[in-house]
């Protein structure tokens, strides 16, 4: 009888807490809310090596929040400050280390410096996360 007592009285209070952890998310969703802004562009890339420096170039901005790249769509996903971060910034950041996109042409001097695995623009194809290049 007692086991059951404590039994249900731990499953009550997982219950509650676990209110309380999506109240505290929510109110933290809130606060954020308006403050940030998502923006895509097109980046050129080939594989995992692409994939950190295109994500490592825009990090560096002051007011990037997250960043993501899809090898395999190519679209670039980030999460700014509003109004501190644009999509030329982004794409600037972007060709200053060899990968253009819809809006910037990547700087020769950067892609001609890319291993020959990232030369995008010299025919090499897609690959890396799915036949076993793996390199990163």
């Amino acid at each position: 009888m007692k086991i059951s007592i404590v039994k249900y009285s731990l499953l009550a209070f997982l219950f509650i807490a676990s209110f309380n952890i999506q109240a505290q998310d929510e109110v933290a969703s809130a606060k954020t809310k308006g403050k940030t802004e998502t923006l895509e562009l097109q980046v050129s890339g080939v594989c995992g090596m692409c994939e950190t420096r295109i994500e490592t170039a825009v990090y560096d901005l002051k007011g990037v929040k997250s960043v993501r790249w899809d090898q395999d769509s190519g679209k670039l996903t980030t999460i700014v400050k509003k109004n501190k971060v644009t999509k030329q910034q982004i794409a600037d950041a972007v060709a200053a280390v060899g990968h253009s996109s819809e809006l910037a042409k990547a700087k020769k001097e950067a892609y001609d410096e890319l291993p020959g695995c990232c030369k995008y623009d010299d025919g090499v194809q897609k690959h890396g996360k799915k036949d076993g290049h793996g390199h990163k």
